[in-house]
């Protein structure tokens, strides 16, 4: 069967179906026919081909869409579920004096997965946070929110990771040996976390050699920033947020691996949300 170029890879499974593809795997299979309904897939890919109504910004150590491309796909999953669709905008960091513009494109933010420190990275972070940005911190990537945080809002000007500075004296991480898997965290009561699960025990997917340091954490509480999700079996930080901002939450998990086009992960459904509503707070 030859199966012509498309623009979206959602557009080849209704191809196939359209061409009796299921009815001769099920043949072959000697086994009984099933209908799928795939008019939700069809309404996805309708919106997926729509001009996007808003802009995510992504702050990563790569510009090549292949090396998040689940958190790309993940922001246009939450999106088409609110009915419009959203792109992602990386930070130029080829670009001298591109934080302004950047700054004032998008409505939201995501801060991945990233060791590679440098005052610029820390400075558009505060300015996120300072601007009340919708944002979002993944695993690494929390590790910069919190130096930011530790540094600029409460007064730890040497604030750091020991995987970026081995030998800094107030490190925001622990390093330990590599969490990778499926682990569950028990979210505080009253936490915006809690309110977006909708239930008080998750469980993601992690990847990571550093969690975050407890002793150094608690230097924030006073300021807002304060833990709110912790590992039911090791006890270790996973969900950070910042009661100050409208959304400012970080998190030592993947949650763009739980994502699907028609079942978004919750998280990356509240940033759109809130990145929607700060769109319309720009245009009055």
């Amino acid at each position: 069967m030859v199966v012509p170029t498309f623009g979206s890879a959602y557009e080849v499974a209704i191809y196939l179906n359209k061409k009796g593809l299921l009815k001769q795997i099920c043949k072959k299979l000697k086994i009984k026919n099933k209908k799928i309904d795939l008019n939700p897939l069809k309404k996805y890919v309708a919106i997926e081909k729509q001009k996007s109504k808003l802009t995510i910004g992504i702050l990563g150590n790569s510009e090549s869409f292949d090396s998040f491309v689940s958190i790309n796909e993940a922001v246009k999953h939450a999106a088409i579920s609110k009915g419009f669709n959203a792109k992602t905008s990386w930070f130029p960091f080829n670009k001298t004096g591109a934080e302004q513009q950047w700054l004032n494109t998008i409505s939201g933010a995501i801060v991945c997965e990233d060791l590679q420190f440098s005052k610029k990275k820390l400075s558009i972070i505060r300015q996120l946070r300072e601007k009340n940005i919708p944002l979002l911190g993944i695993s690494a990537g929390s590790h910069l929110c919190l130096i930011e945080f530790l540094r600029n809002a409460a007064g730890n000007k040497n604030a750091n990771s020991p995987e970026i500075d081995a030998k800094t004296t107030s490190p925001c991480t622990v390093l330990k040996p590599l969490t990778l898997g499926e682990h569950s965290t028990k979210l505080s009561n009253n936490s915006l976390s809690k309110k977006i699960y909708n239930k008080k025990i998750v469980k993601e997917r992690y990847r990571y050699y550093a969690n975050i340091n407890p002793k150094t954490i608690r230097q924030c509480k006073k300021y807002g920033l304060k833990p709110t999700g912790i590992s039911l079996k090791k006890g270790e930080i996973d969900f950070v947020e910042y009661s100050k901002n409208s959304f400012y939450l970080l998190t030592m998990a993947h949650p763009e691996f739980r994502s699907r086009p028609l079942k978004p992960h919750p998280l990356f459904k509240h940033l759109i949300e809130n990145a929607e509503k700060y769109s319309r707070k720009k245009e009055n």
